[in-house]
């Protein structure tokens, strides 16, 4: 769709009746104690990170080798990196412009990086921002579990490439290899198994089924009904196969285009500093960047703060002499500007611009009053 035709919601507009799905109430104090819980991660892997480099990194020299050229360089790759998720969100969402997506993805990004809990807020904040403009909850919800698993097949498909590049081209044993080979399998079959359930109802079922079996005892152990994951697979098949059909090769092309930037802001910030392929590979800047991914996912900070980094640190440190560990914080701390701080001023920026304009509001009657484009 070009930007500037008027987004039209395939899916239907809003029914005045409609209610964006409410987050379980919480006590006060729980939601503190996970602030506090969070932060405290925080700061004690910043005061871990600080012992182990105490003896090897000069802060000073870190500051001298971030010149300005270089955040300029960054700062436009961090922009461009940005600008690549609108893409996937627009072909998720039928009817969605891209310059609608990169407003709702920049807000949603301002709220992930700095509060605790952040991506939970910033997807219901999503949700209130594409649900103004006159798309469906149950369309929203589809689309943010597309761009999701999207997001997780392309990144782990890349994460497992660079384990095995970087077993067939920097290894020294054959152990790396079989972890890479095995890494790439899960990968491999998680892949198959995803096109098996979109291609086939009856596989569908069946791997449905299975799911709930595995999944009963755990739910007795907490004495919960066990879930019909049957249904649940069956419906959800049966509405990605609706969306995706005749959009999965723009969906896979754009979000690879956008794992592949953000990997790029990592690659090109650590050549400025200095560091070459001698001692990091591009399959070990791919490598690091899944990495990174895995870490926070387990170890959820707002924006990944303080786990991106040590996680980048534990897999690039080892690769690099002792006399390029400055180099190597230097180009850690530029990735960590372009892609945790330099979205958070942008997304402050346009939840207000949504927030004071009417602009793609939906009309009380329910249909979308959406204008040409952003103004200039």
């Amino acid at each position: 769709m070009a930007d500037g035709e008027p987004a039209t919601p395939t899916t239907g507009t809003v029914d005045s009746h409609e209610k964006l799905p409410s987050r379980p109430s919480r006590n006060l104090a729980v939601r503190i104690g996970k602030g506090v819980i969070s932060f405290g991660l925080v700061i004690a892997i910043f005061a871990f990170l600080a012992t182990r480099l105490s003896g090897t990194v000069d802060l000073g020299s870190v500051r001298a080798l971030i010149t300005a050229g270089s955040v300029v360089v960054v700062t436009a790759l961090g922009l461009f990196n940005l600008a690549t998720n609108w893409p996937p969100m627009a072909t998720a969402l039928p009817g969605l412009r891209v310059p609608q997506a990169g407003v709702a993805n920049l807000s949603s990004s301002a709220v992930s990086n700095t509060l605790p809990e952040g991506g939970a807020v910033g997807t219901g904040m999503t949700f209130a921002i594409l649900h103004s403009w006159g798309f469906r909850v149950q369309a929203i919800t589809l689309s943010l579990l597309t761009t999701g698993i999207w997001t997780n097949l392309v990144r782990y498909s890349l994460l497992a490439a660079g384990l095995v590049g970087m077993a067939t081209t920097d290894g020294d044993g054959g152990g790396e290899l079989g972890l890479a080979l095995v890494v790439a399998g899960g990968v491999a079959t998680a892949l198959v198994l995803f096109a098996l359930v979109l291609r086939s109802e009856s596989f569908a079922t069946r791997f449905g089924a299975l799911l709930s079996r595995a999944a009963s005892p755990f739910a007795r152990l907490f004495r919960r009904r066990p879930p019909d994951l049957t249904t649940r697979t069956v419906g959800l098949r049966s509405e990605l196969v609706t969306l995706v059909s005749g959009r999965w090769e723009r969906l896979t092309t754009t979000m690879l285009v956008s794992q592949l930037s953000m990997i790029a802001v990592l690659l090109s910030a650590i050549r400025m500093m200095g560091i070459g392929p001698d001692e990091v590979s591009i399959w070990l800047v791919v490598v690091a960047f899944g990495g990174v991914s895995l870490a926070t996912t387990v170890a959820p900070t707002p924006g990944g703060l303080g786990v991106a980094e040590a996680a980048l640190f534990a897999i690039l440190g080892p690769a690099v002499p002792s006399d390029q560990q400055s180099a190597l914080v230097a180009a850690i701390a530029l990735y960590r500007y372009a892609t945790w701080l330099l979205p958070i001023p942008l997304g402050a920026a346009a939840y207000l611009y949504w927030r004071f304009s009417a602009r793609w509001k939906a009309t009380a009657a329910g249909s979308p009053a959406v204008a040409s484009g952003l103004p200039g």
